[in-house]
């Protein structure tokens, strides 16, 4: 943020009231303060530290359908999850949102053989409206990943999930927010003083902003 966007930041949490705070600048908070503004809520979003510092740029980066939970009967879960993907990659950020191919290694004496595979890739597949649900042989899963250990290999099943860069996704929700008109501020801590009253102070310097409720 640039120190002309900072300052006024800072001058209107300082003399306004709002509807929402929002404490902490990650993935979480930046898509409440967005939602939130969005629907009409005058919101403040602080960090005592920088945005996505934590957890919201160490995740796995994978933006996932859930496929492991087909095999636990949570159906709706894996729809759900399937479609924020679909919103994500074709609504919300399909710049920062790539196709990933996975594959699935069947050997024998394994947990899983391969129609208990194909079936639970049908339906995923299904789930996520992608033709890449099937069983690839061993041959053909060795030219796509040569290191592949062939020994005891019967198939690979073969599906689609996606990536994301997580610090990227969370700093445009963040954008989005302020686009939305909330104020966004970073090195900015908060207390609570008082019954209904909460303050905010740089957390680099001693001084706080005026209590809002």
């Amino acid at each position: 943020m640039a120190v002309t966007q900072r300052g006024a930041a800072i001058e209107r949490l300082a003399s306004r009231e709002f509807d929402l705070l929002v404490i902490g600048g990650g993935i979480v908070g930046a898509g409440i303060a967005a939602t939130a503004a969005r629907a009409g809520l005058a919101v403040a979003l602080v960090d005592k530290g920088d945005f996505g510092a934590g957890t919201s740029t160490a995740s796995s980066k994978l933006i996932h359908g859930g496929l492991r939970y087909l095999r636990l009967g949570d159906v709706r879960l894996v729809r759900e999850a399937l479609h924020e993907r679909r919103l994500l990659t074709r609504v919300v950020a399909p710049h920062l949102i790539r196709r990933l191919p996975f594959l699935f290694p069947l050997y024998r004496n394994g947990p899983y053989g391969p129609a208990t595979i194909q079936a639970g890739l049908v339906l995923y597949g299904a789930f996520a409206r992608s033709r890449l649900h099937r069983l690839a042989s061993p041959e053909r899963a060795r030219e796509r990943v040569p290191g592949l250990r062939l020994d005891g290999l019967r198939s690979c099943g073969v599906y689609a999930d996606a990536t994301t860069h997580d610090g990227r996704l969370c700093l445009a929700n963040l954008r989005a927010a302020e686009e939305a008109g909330s104020v966004v501020l970073n090195y900015r801590s908060s207390t609570r003083p008082g019954h209904g009253s909460t303050s905010c102070g740089d957390s680099r310097t001693p001084r706080h902003c005026r209590r809002f409720g």
